[in-house]
């Protein structure tokens, strides 16, 4: 888990490390205590003063790709940003030199390098731009997306549901129980259950349907967690159904 954060860095490793070690002393630490970690402050500004450092169209640039992910796609980025596939390959290519994006291997994508970049960079937008982000990020995504796999679906769902006031709450529940219902037939109930919790909290009673709704996905939460051994859960969200 340490090596997926921090890309092997020692800095970084040892950053984490001493907040790991802060923060869990009374218990066993496990991966996901690791994975579930805030970026320590003393990283983040490391990282954030060598983006500071680029030309601005390059911070714009990778503000926008903190949003749509770690995997950086040239066509959604172009998109989302206004720029054609030349000025957006020449204001990544400062970053590249960086060391804050490494190109993959037989194409033109990119990704960040690690994980602790993608979520510094994150963390520093706020709220209001971050959301409206997530909104375009959508609807480009929407666009683009023709055939709707299942990477499609969960990345729409996350979108639409980030998005917050700026996104379309009807297409972040649709998007989130396809995101479940996809999960469900490959046995991933805990990935199910998680995108029904998220739908839930889009559906407000100003929407139409609202009632109706809500029981749909309680329903389809508690066949979930049922079937994924969370009996409690599937309980709790059966009896509100019902309810």
């Amino acid at each position: 888990a340490l090596m997926s954060r921090t890309g092997g860095n020692p800095f970084y490793t040892t950053e984490l490390v001493r907040l790991t070690s802060s923060e869990h002393r009374r218990r066993p630490l496990t991966a996901a205590d690791v994975l579930a970690l805030d970026v320590p402050s003393g990283i983040r500004d490391v990282l954030l003063r060598r983006v500071h450092r680029l030309a601005d169209d390059t911070q714009s640039l990778l503000t926008v790709a903190a949003v749509a992910g770690r995997e950086l796609v040239p066509e959604l980025l172009g998109h989302v940003a206004g720029l054609d596939a030349e000025h957006l390959l020449l204001n990544l290519e400062p970053a590249v030199a960086a060391g804050l994006l490494t190109p993959a291997e037989g194409g033109w994508s990119f990704r960040f390098r690690h994980p602790l970049i993608h979520e510094s960079l994150y963390a520093s937008i706020g709220q209001i731009e971050r959301a409206r982000l997530h909104a375009r990020v959508a609807a480009v995504l929407e666009e683009l997306s023709s055939a709707r796999t299942a990477a499609d679906v969960a990345q729409l769902a996350h979108h639409y549901l980030s998005a917050g006031p700026f996104g379309d709450p009807a297409k972040a529940v649709s998007y989130a129980r396809a995101a479940a219902a996809r999960a469900v037939r490959q046995g991933a109930w805990q990935d199910a259950a998680h995108h029904l919790r998220e739908a839930l909290t889009v559906i407000s009673p100003a929407l139409p349907h609202a009632d109706p709704a809500r029981c749909d996905v309680l329903v389809e939460l508690g066949e979930a967690c049922r079937s994924g051994g969370m009996i409690a859960e599937a309980h709790r969200a059966l009896e509100e159904s019902i309810s």
